[in-house]
Parts: structure tokens; sequence; C-alpha cells
């Protein structure tokens, strides 16, 4: 048996094969989450470091040294542990920044 969650960490390692994901979001995109086959779009932020996004009360941060193909780590700041299944990705109308530099 393997243990997905570590008992006493607030990260949650979300499997899902990801449709998309980009490192170099800015504030101000959008994101289109499907989670549990419900879907939303939201504002992202950065916030210490970590792209911030909100959905109701919850309030995720997602580790940004991600890539495509990696498992989606997010830091959840609830006291509820429920391991999600997300497909995130970009959405593309909002993606045509390119990252200052």
């Amino acid at each position: 048996m393997t243990k997905d969650i570590d008992p006493i960490s607030p990260v949650l390692v979300l499997n899902q094969r990801l449709k998309s994901f980009c490192r170099n979001w800015k504030n101000g995109n959008k994101i289109i989450f499907k989670i549990l086959k419900r879907t939303w779009e939201t504002d992202i932020k950065w916030e210490a470091g970590k792209c911030m996004f909100q959905k109701g009360r919850q309030e995720f941060a997602i580790d940004t040294e991600l890539v495509a193909g990696d498992s989606l780590v997010l830091y959840k700041f609830t006291n509820d542990d429920q391991l999600l299944n997300v497909c995130i990705f970009k959405d593309n109308e909002n993606v045509n920044d390119k990252r200052e530099g």
C-alpha cells in the first residue's frame, strides 16, 4: 500500500496527467480548472514567490517549478486533506505575454 499524502503535510500531490502546464504565469492570467468533472475559471496572482489561485474560500499555491507531464503539487491552505483529481491548463487566450527578463 502506498501513501500519496504525508499525513502531517498540507501538500497534495495530484497525479492526474496535465493537459498543459506552464510555469511562466503572470498576474491577471486566467486558469481554467476541471475538478471532479466541474469546471470554473479563476484569476491567478503571485504571492511569496508562488502562483496563487482561489476557489471559494479555499486558496492554493502552485509549485511553479513543475513542467508539463509532472505531477501537480498544490499547497492547500485549509484543514481538509481531501485529494482532488485535477486537470489544469492555461487559458490560451491569455498566454501571449512574454516573460520579462
